[in-house]
Parts: structure tokens; C-alpha cells; sequence
């Protein structure tokens, strides 16, 4: 199994560099392809088996996801509120940025794919 980081920006790259620095197996996702991202995924380069995902199987044998503070709330890949299924009244009243939001996410997180840790975050 393995941890999907969405977003590769700075807090994304640095999350993912935590993980497999702590023994985690992670995959990546971007709205951007990685060549677009040169730059950001350099820190990475001494990570061989950080896999890049996309698409068809972007969940497949995923334990937990971290989503990056950058990631738009209405992005496609994936939207916050449409995969974890947070309800969006809660979003509209508290903000996406909020500890109300950040913790519905990381128990949608732990209840989605039966981890005992979910992870929520939220910029």
C-alpha cells in the first residue's frame, strides 16, 4: 500500500520527502504532467520509488492521501469535497482553510481506505 500526495508544489514535495524518509511507500499526483514540474520534483530525484500517478488507477492500492494546501478546492484531480465526500455546507461555513474541514478530511481519509491515520490538510 501506499500514500498518495496530491499536488506536487512546495508542501506537497516536502510531504511526500517526509513519508519516505519516515519508510513510506508514496505515489504522486499533479494536475500538472511532471514534466511541467521539473523544477519542483528535484528534491525528489533521490527518491527511486516515489511513483507518479494519473488517471485510471489513481487510487489503486492506496492506504491514505495527503492533499497539499495548494490544491484548489474545485480542482478536478481529485476535489477535496467530491472525493472525501466533505459536505460543502461545512466549506461554506467554516472555510476550506479551517480545523473543522481539516479534520472531516482526514477522517473521510481513514474511513475511505480503512487506515488507522488520516491525514487532513488544509492551507
Amino acid at each position: 500500500m501506499r500514500t498518495l500526495v496530491v499536488g506536487m508544489a512546495k508542501s506537497g514535495v516536502a510531504a511526500a520527502r517526509l513519508l519516505m524518509d519516515e519508510g513510506e511507500k508514496v505515489a504522486l499526483t499533479d494536475q500538472k504532467k511532471p514534466k511541467e514540474l521539473t523544477e519542483n520534483l528535484k528534491p525528489l530525484a533521490s527518491y527511486p520509488d516515489a511513483q507518479w500517478r494519473s488517471g485510471e488507477g489513481l487510487f489503486d492500492h492506496i492506504s491514505e492521501v495527503v492533499i497539499s494546501p495548494g490544491v484548489p478546492i474545485d480542482s478536478p484531480v481529485p476535489t477535496q469535497a467530491r472525493v472525501l465526500g466533505i459536505d460543502p455546507t461545512l466549506i461554506a461555513e467554516k472555510g476550506a482553510v479551517s480545523h473543522e474541514v481539516a479534520a472531516a478530511m482526514a477522517e473521510r481519509v481513514r474511513a475511505i481506505t480503512g487506515a488507522d491515520i488520516g491525514i487532513g490538510v488544509t492551507g
